[in-house]
């Protein structure tokens, strides 16, 4: 019954059904069937690896299933573990025990396959289902250890006691299994309560992100949720730099909103070949029109869910991607619902400013067919909110800013130096009651500590009041490195807001006003951190290429994490181990299982050594012999530890006491001394195959 329970949770959660049959089928099997195998400690653990290792191949040879990509390091991942624990459970039915009962730690087992399971549903529909399971499994668990007891009995059986006390343990059981079902949800509402209060303003929404609209602390929540976690991770020769997820130009009612829609890309038949990619498969899209395809190749592996989004720098030509229809929106925000967290896509970027090309087209990616609809576009980016322009501090402030500046670049400087000279980095923002109708006013006009996303938006206003067309700008700041895949990494905490605007001589322009200390730098993780994301994303990225093209991929990936500093040292390692494990067991048979006992042997080493083997085999199976007990005392140890005269333990005893009695002997006869020594052999291979049982005079107590 538990493990159909677990089976039905897996395929109810999982909606598979295959697999949850064909385990309860088997499980059934086992129950009425009397088909046993006796099978010794080594021979189980060699079953628990082989199975392992099948489901590991299950894993990577499958396609991960959309809906499975919201966990890391997958949803799918947390099914196929759940999966294995299922057969694990079901090949314990086959297995020879004592009164044919399964072990008292299988519901223990049980519990990573429900916990598994409820990792691959986020649907809140489910949240009743799964207590209710819980609750089930809980009860028959409880059900389980009370009938596979070993324990002394407390309450005897025709007592009134014992079904009272028997429902009172359900109950509770029962209780403990909902609320432990529910505490988890009712932990993340609380720990999202706690974040929304010191990181979001009063009144103001909870989009966490990158969705289609950004508030003042949308970008924050995601630099805090799992600040550690990488986001991206970027193969490039050059330092990444600033990846844009989304941008926005028009603020109003506190946040930014993005209203022109954008245009379909569909696959391009002729792709450069500096955009292909030889760890991925995919198809070329042709991002940008009206530039070169450019010369700086990016890969990038995105770990989290970017709203589906490909993630990308400024001036991206060309993307290389497992999609059929990709959208390029007005600003050159690229997505598809085919983009998801663990699939990789390719890039390529033009690496430098078109100086000569002054057109207006350029303003807009490339796509913009009129004249004139650039035009608007630019007048529309380049126009403050209305707050702003009627409020003459602001003004004032504007005209004192620019009254010097000629240029665009100028301008642009000049709001930098602004910013970092009179303004403090802080993600803790906690505007007035007054200003929060409008926190960009007050933070314009007080110049309290505030993050990335009020230095941006701070920036776009004061810009556009000088007639500079800007855009709002989220997304990621790639500039840490790990030193042993050679990748750059960008995590949660590097989420940042910046701002581009548009110089005529050169096009489209970074601007980032926030101060030093909140601008993500290349400070890195620790060294072991590093290593242990090196290792788990090359077992990511081996997986991919085993889904996408086989074993050719396997083969270019192992190799580079052969040729790898770390694949090197960790060979080095595992020969080292294994070479002193060969020469201890090398040492070991040399000096238990000499050669076969002759009369040439001296009589005294021949003893020795038979009674050094049975120590070590009796150390395994018992205890070891302690240092100073004799072995007159051990053989009685071991004969008060027999459970009856037919034990291995009692004929191990009357073996050391032979053995005493030859070893002090005057002048021991050579056929006793061989007959011991081949005793103890036999005896070793007898105390091997021993299972240690509970006394059933204990058990009687």
């Amino acid at each position: 019954m538990l493990i159909a329970l677990e089976a039905f949770t897996v395929g109810y959660l999982s909606k598979t059904i295959a697999y949850p049959v064909m385990i309860v089928v088997v499980a059934m099997y086992g129950t009425v069937s009397s088909l046993r195998f006796k099978m010794d400690r080594q021979r189980t653990y060699d079953i628990i690896a082989l199975m392992a290792v099948i489901f590991v191949i299950k894993y990577m040879a499958t396609p991960d299933d959309p809906r499975y990509d919201e966990l890391i390091p997958s949803q799918s991942m947390g099914f196929t573990l759940a999966q294995y624990v299922l057969a694990m459970q079901s090949v314990q039915f086959f297995l020879k025990r004592r009164d044919d009962r399964l072990p008292f730690s299988f519901p223990g087992i049980g519990v990573i396959a429900l916990v598994c399971a409820t990792m691959v549903s986020r649907e809140s529909g489910h949240r009743s289902d799964v207590q209710a399971m819980c609750v089930g499994f809980a009860i028959l668990s409880a059900l389980y250890c009370d009938a596979s007891r070993r324990f002394i009995k407390v309450v005897p059986a025709r007592r009134r006691g014992r079904p009272i006390a028997t429902v009172l343990v359900l109950l509770v059981v029962g209780s403990l299994g909902w609320f432990m079902a529910s505490s988890m949800h009712k932990y993340e509402r609380h720990v999202e309560r706690l974040v929304n209060q010191f990181l979001q303003e009063p009144n103001e929404s909870t989009s966490i992100g990158f969705s289609e609209s950004a508030t003042l602390g949308s970008v924050s929540l995601q630099k805090d949720r799992n600040s550690q976690q990488t986001a991206l991770r970027v193969v490039s020769s050059v330092e990444p730099g600033y990846f844009r997820a989304r941008a926005y130009d028009t603020y109003e009612n506190r946040k930014w909103l993005f209203n022109i829609d954008g245009r379909a890309t569909y696959p391009q038949g002729s792709v450069p070949s500096a955009a292909r990619s030889d760890t991925h498969t995919g198809q070329g899209f042709r991002i940008a029109r009206n530039t070169k395809p450019g010369t700086q190749k990016f890969e990038v592996w995105p770990d989290v869910d970017l709203g589906d989004t490909f993630a990308g720098p400024l001036r991206t030509s060309w993307l290389y991607a497992d999609a059929r229809i990709v959208t390029v929106d007005t600003y050159g925000v690229m997505r598809s619902s085919e983009a998801r967290s663990g699939v990789p896509y390719t890039l390529l970027v033009s690496d430098a400013r078109q100086a000569s090309d002054k057109s207006v087209n350029e303003a807009l990616p490339t796509h913009t067919q009129h004249f004139d609809d650039a035009e608007i576009s630019l007048q529309r980016l380049a126009t403050p909110p209305d707050w702003a322009l009627k409020n003459k501090q602001l003004t004032d402030l504007a005209e004192s800013l620019f009254k010097e500046c000629e240029t665009v670049d100028d301008k642009m400087a000049a709001t930098r130096r602004y910013f970092k000279d009179n303004y403090t980095y802080s993600l803790q923002v906690s505007p007035p009651e007054q200003a929060i109708q409008e926190p960009l006013k007050w933070f314009l006009l007080e110049q309290p500590s505030a993050h990335c996303e009020y230095f941006a938006s701070g920036t776009a206003i004061l810009l556009r009041m000088a007639g500079v067309p800007c855009r709002y700008i989220v997304g990621f700041v790639v500039s840490e490195k790990n030193q042993y895949s050679g990748e750059w990494v960008a995590r949660n905490e590097d989420a940042h807001a910046w701002v581009e605007a548009y110089d005529e001589t050169v096009g489209w322009v970074t601007v980032d006003s926030t101060p030093a200390s909140g601008i993500p730098d290349e400070s890195s993780a620790s060294s072991s951190t590093q290593l242990y994301e090196y290792l788990r994303d090359e077992f990511h990225r081996l997986r991919t290429g085993w889904q996408q093209r086989g074993f050719a991929s396997i083969r270019a990936t192992l190799k580079s994490m052969i040729l790898s500093p770390v694949g090197i040292a960790l060979i080095s390692i595992v020969t080292l181990i294994a070479m002193g494990v060969l020469l201890r067991r090398w040492q070991h048979h040399r000096h238990v299982d000499r050669a076969a006992y002759t009369a040439s042997t001296p009589i005294v080493e021949q003893l020795q050594t038979a009674r050094q083997k049975l120590d070590v085999t009796l150390k395994r199976v018992w205890r070891m012999r302690l240092p100073g007990e004799t072995v007159d005392r051990y053989a009685q140890q071991l004969a008060n530890g027999a459970t009856d005269q037919h034990d291995p333990l009692s004929e191990a005893a009357d073996w050391y006491t032979q053995y005493a009695e030859l070893r002090f002997a005057p002048n021991p006869d050579q056929k006793s001394v061989i007959d011991i020594a081949a005793r103890a052999s036999q005896l070793t291979t007898v105390l091997r195959k021993r299972v240690r049982q509970p006394d059933e005079h204990q058990d009687n107590v």
